[in-house]
């Protein structure tokens, strides 16, 4: 049976994302972290191994996208180049002159194969016009960058250059959201409005409804939280009621930013307010506690994940495998 997995892979405080085509064929979107980094690694390690050996070419990843040029989203990189490992094609976000930890804006710069979107201000996919490098149309696979190099006039801030993938498998979106803010998310929300979605043949899809509308009654949808689950950044009510998340992925560790720890449990409550969240499995997960000001663990049948899932006796994360397989089901496994 052919499948599109999703694996949310623990990478601490930082962001790692591996997308496993049914072809077999990879595509890493970051490599980061700040803290428990010499944890955390060893185990994406182990998840890389699981799906390597059966890539197309052998040790190859098909492509890397670098969101944006926080450290925690790619300093790992290097590890990974060191130790063998291939990337195909390359696309990043932001200025590569900003990719300064080891030595990574080399990298970039001399990759043989780096996508024509980077450097490109402003850019975003036509809404119905799947992206070509990272679509794999006859394995059923559509993937749209939704923003890259989104400009924030009002102050420096490389999480609006954002990369923001969008992938639709057997009726269920997938968004990809880095660190992305809520100027990226306005601008997403205001680009893919302007037109009715034509681009795929989707039963379900209502007559003059948009890329970003809901698929069908049931309107799957899983969303990996922009900024590890900040409330002051990112997931504006606008966006979330647009897309209308089930499910999300929080990808964090107890690192305080400011005094406000993430993920954020205002950030969980109004997407539970602003959209439906459907019971998938009983999970534990963490989250900070505004009021109190302290991490939580909570047992719960909510549609919320988040690779931080263990507080004590350690702070102990995991990987999650978001597996869409080919007649529609879904599967939820962690390692």
């Amino acid at each position: 049976m052919a499948e599109l997995r999703v694996v949310f892979m623990d990478a601490g405080q930082g962001d790692s994302t591996l997308v496993v085509y049914p072809d077999g064929s990879l595509m890493l979107i970051d490599c980061g972290s700040t803290k428990s980094k010499g944890v955390v690694a060893p185990e994406i390690v182990n998840v890389l191994n699981m799906y390597l050996p059966a890539t197309p070419g052998g040790n190859t990843i098909k492509t890397l996208v670098l969101t944006h040029a926080d450290v925690d989203h790619y300093n790992m990189i290097q590890g990974l180049v060191t130790a063998g490992i291939n990337f195909q094609h390359v696309l990043y976000g932001g200025d590569v002159a900003d990719y300064t930890v080891n030595n990574t804006a080399n990298f970039l710069r001399s990759h043989p194969s780096v996508n024509a979107i980077c450097g490109q201000d402003n850019y975003s996919d036509p809404p119905n016009t799947p992206n070509a490098d990272l679509s794999a149309p006859t394995d059923g696979v559509y993937v749209w960058v939704l923003a890259a190099n989104h400009p924030n006039t009002a102050y420096a801030d490389k999480n609006t250059n954002s990369v923001v993938l969008l992938i639709l498998y057997q009726e269920l979106k997938v968004y990809l959201m880095g660190d992305a803010t809520v100027a990226t998310e306005k601008h997403i929300v205001q680009h893919y409005s302007l037109a009715a979605f034509s681009g795929v043949p989707i039963p379900e899809h209502p007559a003059g409804a948009t890329l970003l509308d809901p698929i069908g009654p049931e309107n799957r949808v899983a969303l990996k939280v922009g900024h590890h689950g900040s409330a002051r950044t990112s997931s504006s009510q606008a966006f979330i009621q647009k897309i209308l998340p089930q499910i999300l992925f929080i990808s964090s560790d107890t690192r305080p930013f400011g005094g406000t720890g993430l993920p954020n449990s205002t950030t969980i409550s109004n997407i539970d307010t602003w959209s439906p969240l459907s019971a998938f499995n009983a999970h534990d997960f963490v989250f900070f506690e505004d009021i109190n000001r302290v991490f939580t663990q909570l047992n719960a049948r909510e549609g919320v994940y988040t690779t931080l899932y263990q507080l004590h006796p350690h702070q102990e994360g995991g990987s999650y495998h978001y597996v869409i397989k080919d007649d529609g089901s879904v599967d939820l496994q962690r390692t």
